[in-house]
């Protein structure tokens, strides 16, 4: 079964080197938000779809990395 992201919000870069980013996903189905980091060398074809949309510009500008 493949899940349908409905929305994904507040991206953040998870790291410094920028390979990474935490945000907050909601998927059909689910009442609950995710947290989620995606990234750009993810073992899973979805976290480097998301990465990719995200670094697009799909959901918005990318927050600071804040150690």
């Amino acid at each position: 079964m493949q899940s349908i992201i409905v929305s994904i919000k507040n991206p953040k870069w998870a790291n410094e080197s920028h390979t990474a980013i935490d945000c907050e996903l909601m998927l059909e189905g689910l009442d609950d938000v995710l947290p989620f980091t995606a990234s750009s060398d993810d073992c899973e074809p979805h976290g480097k779809e998301i990465f990719g949309r995200i670094l697009a510009g799909e959901f918005g500008e990318i927050s600071d990395f804040v150690a």
